[in-house]
């Protein structure tokens, strides 16, 4: 009897090993220490940069004036002109735009020649006497060859000699001499800053932009 339970024994955990081999038959058992299969998120996408919605050229501080995107010079400006007979000045306007003031002379026949620059104070020509202006800063107009007068002595000019249209730049013009071929008038500003001189035709202009 002692044998024969002996052998059941054996029978019983020779089953038990072989149903244990069959069990694990194809598994692949992973070296300790050795990293699974890992998967790999995608980034987050970067949010879009900050973009200026200012015009171009508009200076950060606010310290630079500019007009349409661009930093103007305070530079004198001067252009010669010959011409065929002297031009008359019969208008003079102003208007404010969104960047800058402007001030137009307007001419029967040609346009003249011009310096445009910053000056202390504005004085009559021919006096010397000083020209009172609204503003901080001064700009003085010298068309030439330009007159405001016929050649009876009359004047050609049938507009005011100040205009006062506190704009945000220009401030007040005023007339400061009509002698021997030279116009003049001076600009009143509230303050320095960059202008451009344009020419324009039909009919003939002389346009001063500053920026405001």
């Amino acid at each position: 009897m002692r044998r024969v339970r002996t052998t059941a024994v054996m029978l019983s955990l020779a089953v038990l090993s072989l149903a244990a081999c069959t069990g694990t038959k194809g598994a692949t058992e992973t070296p300790p220490g050795a990293a699974g299969p890992t998967t790999t998120a995608a980034p987050p996408r970067a949010s879009g940069a900050p973009t200026s919605t200012g015009e171009p050229g508009t200076a950060a501080t606010g310290t630079t004036k500019t007009s349409t995107g661009a930093v103007w010079s305070s530079a004198p400006k001067t252009v010669t002109r010959s011409v065929t007979s002297i031009p008359k000045l019969v208008n003079v306007r102003s208007a404010h735009h969104p960047t800058f003031d402007r001030i137009v002379f307007a001419f029967e026949g040609e346009a003249p020649g011009y310096r445009v620059e910053y000056v202390d104070k504005v004085t009559q020509d021919g006096s010397g006497a000083p020209v009172p202006l609204l503003g901080q800063a001064f700009l003085s107009v010298v068309l030439n060859p330009a007159d405001m007068h016929d050649q009876n002595n009359k004047t050609t000019y049938k507009g005011s000699q100040v205009l006062t249209p506190r704009h945000p730049s220009l401030l007040q013009a005023k007339f400061a001499g009509d002698f021997e071929g030279y116009v003049s008038w001076g600009l009143g500003l509230d303050d320095v800053v960059g202008f451009k001189v344009t020419t324009l035709t039909g009919p003939s202009r002389i346009v001063i932009d500053v920026a405001a």
